[in-house]
């Protein structure tokens, strides 16, 4: 298992340089979160991304012995630099991790990641038939689930409206999770103008029937 300074290298450089557009629109640092490019509109100001900080090491090992599937997906290196990610209003949600330690009593209503754990619960018929675990979403366009799968592919499925729905459509596939994550931070790069408005670019890639 890397250490957080090894994942670092790997994901948090590049990822603040990819934000870095998005500076001029406001920058805010908050309890165990960093928002980039604040946007107006509904009820208040939002933001168009949000990095959220890492559980310390201890607590993050402590936490995947008890839940020692985590172990086996290379989704774990990312959560031992950003412990979830709301990226693009939410065209790409990454989930985090629901721990509480003796610095952390509560969470914040304002702005804490989906917890992977939970969002785990009722997907049984995804996990059995992909050997997999669901690391993140995507709301925008047409509602979607990110799993890695078992050897360290990640697809991208269609989100049912109910959990006891079976999968029925793999919209998107990557060899790994890093081509995924790089991949789709490009891509939806381009989706998004200057202000942080969508452009209507979006592409789910393609997709195939579930046989």
């Amino acid at each position: 298992m890397k250490g957080l300074s090894d994942c670092r290298v790997k994901y948090g450089p590049w990822l603040r340089d990819a934000l870095k557009r998005w500076e001029g629109l406001g920058i805010f640092r908050g309890d165990d979160v960093t928002c980039y490019g604040q946007r107006g509109g509904g009820r208040g100001p939002g933001w168009l991304h949000a990095l959220y900080d890492p559980v310390s090491a201890i607590d993050l090992d402590k936490f995947t012995k008890s839940n020692h599937f985590l172990n086996k997906y290379s989704y774990i290196e990312f959560l031992h630099e950003y412990n979830g990610a709301d990226l693009f209003s939410d065209a790409l949600s990454l989930y985090g991790l629901h721990i509480l330690t003796s610095d952390r009593c509560t969470f914040s209503a304002a702005r804490i990641p989906t917890d992977l754990v939970s969002e785990n619960i009722g997907f049984s018929d995804y996990l059995d038939k992909y050997d997999g675990i669901i690391i993140g979403s995507s709301t925008l366009v047409s509602p979607a689930l990110f799993m890695e799968i078992s050897g360290g592919g990640v697809i991208s499925v269609e989100r049912p409206d109910s959990t006891h729905e079976p999968p029925v459509c793999i919209r998107g596939e990557w060899a790994s999770f890093d081509d995924f994550f790089f991949g789709e931070v490009t891509r939806l790069n381009s989706c998004f103008g200057a202000e942080g408005e969508y452009l209507g670019l979006f592409s789910s890639g393609p997709s195939r029937q579930v046989v």
